[in-house]
């Protein structure tokens, strides 16, 4: 639509089910210091073991993983380009990798606004 990235509104959820269990919508907070979790989808909120929605990126994570995780969100805005990661020895899967994939989302002035990550993390 000539747009260099969709809008929130873009995205149809009905068309990738599959992926839904996967999948959190990401807002900035102070500045994108930290990110706070708008959507989480059931198979990332059982990874972490807690309620997400609507807490931030801070008080759901180890220090260490929060602080990638949030860097990663950051990156992601800030260039406003999709950005897929092999993330390796997170402090919630020591030892393990998994898939992050992590897609900006605009506001209705076509900036940078939110993230929509898939974390394609082993065991639900």
């Amino acid at each position: 639509q000539g747009r260099p990235m969709p809008e929130a509104r873009d995205i149809d959820t009905a068309q990738i089910r599959e992926c839904v269990p996967r999948l959190c919508l990401m807002e900035p907070l102070r500045g994108g210091e930290d990110f706070l979790y708008r959507a989480c989808g059931r198979a990332v909120q059982r990874r972490i073991g807690q309620r997400a929605v609507p807490r931030p990126v801070s008080d759901c994570h180890p220090a260490e993983a929060a602080e990638r995780f949030n860097a990663d969100l950051r990156a992601c805005l800030e260039t406003g380009e999709p950005r897929g990661l092999l993330v390796r020895d997170d402090p919630m899967l020591p030892g393990a990798r998994f898939v992050e994939l992590l897609l900006p989302l605009a506001d209705e002035d076509g900036r940078p606004a939110r993230v929509l990550a898939f974390r394609h993390v082993p065991g639900g």
